[in-house]
């Protein structure tokens, strides 16, 4: 009985896969001329894929006739301290095809270090948890610095969840974190929404 309902939950988890690929095929034909679009994949939907995640991936890819650079695989911090040498081969294997890796939450969990140099990840989402106390709690902000410095030494891209005011982006922005999520610059649209708002014009 696990088995069957490990199978099914794949399959599910598969499935959202695939819709959010799709999805970004859709907003991707429909993207003015120079901009681009990445689709995001949730870890929690990745955790159920196992070692068909590159699998599922690559097939999704190619059905959708998208590159890899379009596709963005979210991890938890879980990844840094299991140094699991399949982690590392499914980590290099989808950087291969182009996929855009990132660890999200980060600092909320156990920010090992060690492990994050040794993982080819492009970048790191930094937490709403600090950014919501931007610039005013002290303890915040001593992370969001700590965490933009980790970044920077490391070569890797910084987004900062969960910005909701005009005060957090310059504040993120002093840091040299340049890109950023939240309500301040819009709402969650799916593709429809997002083909509609950045389409070609007439």
């Amino acid at each position: 009985m696990n088995g069957e309902r490990e199978l099914t939950v794949k399959a599910v988890a598969a499935g959202v896969v695939l819709a959010i690929v799709f999805g970004a095929a859709n907003a991707y034909l429909g993207m003015k001329a120079g901009m681009t679009v990445a689709a995001t994949i949730p870890a929690a939907i990745i955790g159920f894929l196992g070692e068909d995640l590159i699998n599922i991936v690559s097939n999704a890819l190619a059905t959708a006739g998208l590159p890899g650079s379009a596709l963005e695989l979210e991890f938890t911090e879980r990844v840094l301290i299991e140094d699991d040498p399949d982690t590392l081969r499914t980590f290099a294997a989808l950087r291969d095809l182009g996929v855009m890796l990132t660890i999200d939450d980060f600092g909320e969990g156990y920010s090992a270090l060690n492990y994050l140099r040794r993982l080819p990840i492009h970048g790191l989402k930094l937490s709403q948890l600090f950014v919501q106390g931007v610039p005013d709690n002290r303890s915040d902000v001593a992370v969001c610095q700590a965490v933009a410095g980790i970044a920077r030494s490391l070569n890797l891209s910084l987004v900062a969840e969960g910005v909701e005011s005009e005060r957090q982006r310059a504040f993120l922005l002093g840091l040299g974190v340049e890109i950023g999520q939240g309500f301040l610059f819009a709402p969650g649209l799916d593709a429809d929404q997002l083909q509609q708002q950045y389409s070609n014009p007439e």
